[in-house]
């Protein structure tokens, strides 16, 4: 099957927005965002408007102010490399695996040491979009506080036909890390975390003991919020993570690592390292382990909201609360 028309560079905005598609984070329009060398990937600009997710390509000696987002939550994974995110009033080194939570109007930034020996690479989260971040993008008009959809295009062509300025991303290389236990989302009261943020890992969440092999991450249990939640699944070979629809949350699902299936709609379509199948709520979708290679395949989704259907089916809400099960 021509599974070519599932991809974002043949699908219109509409198509994305109702359909979804297959990106990838070696694509977007690149810019500077908060003087951070970003790519815009999944956004407005180009269909989805429940959230954002960008690449931050933070090169060594680059340092961001310290920003807030007034009405958004930022959820930052890293991917590759080592460096530091300003998280709970203090600067601390996260590496490849580790996630950043920032509930709306918390102080945080990132930065990477100039002795550092490669890039600090971040895929980051926003919901909802924060329109502030585009406004010196060129991409929001600044009498109609409209996207320039325009402008939108031609970025989008110029950024096709030129590629990266930065070339490809290095492997990921995401692994368990439970440094700086002290900020740590397991080691702090869930409440305290919706508050002020935290640090997670993609390796240590709640195992659902019925959704197999789920494990939730970043979730309304464990101190996240309403506004973005993010799991984890690590297939084995050939393992399929059924084929499901999430009736009120969109989803942007990350292949963190290895190579597998994506599931959209009606078709399989072969996932490699930074592909990010994104699902509007309601559609068919599915994630499996690769019938050609023995090794692992893990990938890892934002979604907006958490999604509940899958909390309720664990069994971690009952009567309008939700349980804290152990990290593992």
């Amino acid at each position: 099957m021509d599974t070519a028309s599932y991809y974002a560079v043949n699908r219109t905005r509409e198509k994305i927005r109702t359909h979804g598609a297959v990106f990838s984070l070696n694509d977007g329009v690149e810019t500077r965002i908060n003087g951070i060398h970003t790519r815009l990937v999944i956004w407005p600009g180009v269909g989805p408007t429940e959230s954002s997710l960008h690449v931050m390509i933070v090169q060594p000696g680059d340092e961001s102010p310290l920003y807030r987002l007034g009405m958004s939550d930022e959820a930052m994974v890293c991917l590759s490399g080592r460096g530091e995110v300003f998280v709970r009033g203090e600067w601390a080194e996260i590496e490849a695996g580790d996630v950043a939570y920032f509930p709306a109007g918390v102080a945080h930034g990132v930065r990477c040491a100039k002795s550092a020996g490669q890039d600090f690479i971040l895929a980051n989260a926003i919901s909802p979009p924060n329109l502030d971040i585009y406004a010196g993008t060129g991409f929001i008009s600044p009498e109609s506080r409209q996207f320039n959809f325009d402008a939108i295009d031609l970025a989008v062509r110029n950024a096709q036909a030129a590629g990266s300025k930065l070339g490809p991303l290095p492997s990921n290389e995401t692994h368990l890390n439970e440094s700086h236990p002290h900020l740590r989302a397991w080691n702090l009261d869930a409440d305290d975390v919706r508050r002020n943020g935290g640090l997670f890992n993609i390796y240590k969440g709640a195992k659902s003991p019925v959704v197999v092999p789920l494990r939730l991450i970043l979730w309304p249990g464990h101190g996240g919020s309403a506004l973005v939640g993010y799991n984890c699944v690590v297939h084995q070979p050939k393992q399929l993570f059924d084929i499901h629809i999430h009736p009120v949350s969109p989803e942007r699902i990350i292949a963190v690592k290895g190579e597998g299936l994506f599931y959209i709609e009606d078709a399989w379509i072969e996932a490699r390292e930074n592909d990010v199948l994104v699902v509007p709520a309601s559609i068919p979708h599915g994630t499996a382990g690769s019938e050609k290679t023995d090794g692992t395949f893990v990938c890892a989704g934002f979604a907006t909201p958490p999604q509940l259907d899958l909390i309720l089916a664990s069994g971690f809400y009952e009567d309008g609360a939700f349980t804290r099960p152990e990290f593992g």
